[in-house]
Formats: C-alpha cells, structure tokens, sequence
C-alpha cells in the first residue's frame, strides 16, 4: 500500500475490547478507542467497520483515478480491490 500522507500505514483492523473497539495497524499496534454513544450496538460497529477500512479505501480510490487518468493496466485488478475494501467497510470482510 502507498502512503501518499501522513496517517498509519494500513490495513486497520477494528478489535472488540472491554472498552469498546480498537482500531489496529499490525506492528504500529493501536490506534484508536471507539466508545459506544447510545446509538446502539449495529450503528457503533458498522462505524468502526467504516473506520478500519479508511486506509483501504483511499489506497483503492488512489488506484482507480490513476487508472481513470491514464493508466495502461487492466482494470479488472483495480475493480476487484475496491469490491473487497467496499465489502470490508461494510463488515463482510473477504478472505
């Protein structure tokens, strides 16, 4: 993954915990507390699914403009990373 700016290098991973969900970076280890705000459990983990993907998501947004201006690859590649990191941000991670 390119790290075009300044945050943690992905993938996160969101962890449950006893004070809520942590957002992790392999070695760089936490990153972040989520605490639940009395919207619910579904509405908490659905944002920190959200949240996890984050550098996913810029990385497959980055790809795909490249691609859009000017790239020669296939754009098959590009399409079926951002379908993994939009299910991953959905919390339907795939294998």
């Amino acid at each position: 993954m390119t790290n075009l700016t300044r945050h943690t290098v992905g993938p996160w991973k969101d962890v449950q915990t006893n004070r809520g969900i942590e957002i992790a970076a392999g070695s760089d280890g936490y990153i972040l507390n989520l605490t639940p705000n009395g919207r619910g459990i579904a509405n908490f983990k659905a944002n920190a699914q959200l949240v996890s993907a984050a550098p996913e998501l810029l990385e497959s947004l980055i790809q795909l403009r490249e691609w859009i201006m000017g790239g020669d690859e296939d754009p098959a590649r590009f399409i079926l990373n951002a379908d993994a990191v939009i299910q991953k941000a959905k919390g339907k991670e795939i294998g």
